[in-house]
C-alpha cells in the first residue's frame, strides 16, 4: 500500500455539508466520549459489546491521541463525531475492522436521542460519498442485532441489502440473552441508487469533502 496516500491529509479533515458536520475523533472528544459511554440506551443501540473506556481521563486522553495520528493500515479504523453544521455533538459514525485488501469495512452509527431530524441520514451519506468516492472501497457492511428493528430499517432504507441471519449469533448482556445478527451489506454502485442521489441532493447541498484524489492513489 502506497505510505503516500496512507499520509494524506484527507483521512483528517472534516467533512461538512450544510445539514451535518463530521470531525475526525480525537483527545479533545473525551468528555463526549464519557457521556456517550455513560448512556446505556445509546450504547445498547450502537455498541452494545464495546469494552468500557479507561477509567483515567489521561488514558482515555491517551488512546484518543493515538487513535487520531494512526494511519488505517494499523488502527484498521476511523471514527467521527457526528456533528449539527455549527458543530454540536450528537453521535458517533465509525469503520471497522478495515481491509485495505479486500476494500471493505464494517460501518458504526450511533445518535444521542432528540438528534435534529435529518442529521443521521446526512451523516451516513456523507459516508458514501468519502468512502466510495475518495476512498474508493468496493463494500460496506452493518452487523446489527435483529431485535433492533429501527436500525434495521434505517440501514436497509438507505440501500443495504440483507446478505444473512446469524442465529442467536451473540450474547447480549444487558438482556443476558442470546440474540440473531442480521449482516447487511452495501456496494459501490449501489450506494448512489436514484433514491439516494435525491436524498444527498436535499440533505447534502454544498457539501465540502475531502476530494484530492486520494482514493486515486490507493489500491
Amino acid at each position: 500500500m502506497n505510505s503516500q496516500w496512507l499520509n494524506q491529509s484527507v483521512w483528517w479533515q472534516n467533512i461538512q455539508s450544510h445539514s451535518c458536520l463530521l470531525t475526525r475523533r480525537q483527545a479533545h472528544d473525551a468528555p463526549f466520549m464519557r457521556t456517550l459511554w455513560a448512556d446505556q440506551a445509546f450504547m445498547h443501540a450502537f455498541h452494545r459489546l464495546a469494552p468500557p473506556l479507561p477509567a483515567a481521563d489521561y488514558d482515555l486522553v491517551a488512546v484518543l491521541n493515538r487513535e487520531y495520528h494512526s494511519t488505517i493500515d494499523k488502527s484498521r479504523a476511523l471514527h467521527w463525531i457526528v456533528r449539527t453544521p455549527y458543530g454540536e455533538p450528537w453521535g458517533l459514525l465509525s469503520l471497522t475492522d478495515i481491509s485495505l485488501q479486500h476494500k471493505r469495512a464494517e460501518v458504526l452509527l450511533g445518535v444521542l436521542p432528540g438528534v435534529p431530524f435529518g442529521l443521521t441520514t446526512a451523516a451516513m451519506l456523507m459516508l458514501f460519498q468519502f468512502y466510495f468516492r475518495v476512498m474508493k472501497f468496493n463494500k460496506l457492511y452493518s452487523l446489527v442485532f435483529a431485535d433492533n428493528r429501527h436500525s434495521l430499517r434505517g440501514t436497509l432504507h438507505l440501500g443495504f441489502k440483507q446478505e444473512g441471519l446469524l442465529r442467536k449469533h451473540t450474547f447480549d448482556p444487558l438482556t443476558r440473552s442470546h440474540v440473531d445478527v442480521v449482516q447487511t451489506g452495501l456496494l459501490a454502485d449501489e450506494a448512489f441508487s436514484l433514491s439516494n442521489t435525491r436524498l444527498m441532493h436535499r440533505l447534502l447541498k454544498n457539501q465540502t469533502d475531502a476530494r484530492q484524489g486520494a482514493g486515486q492513489a490507493g489500491g
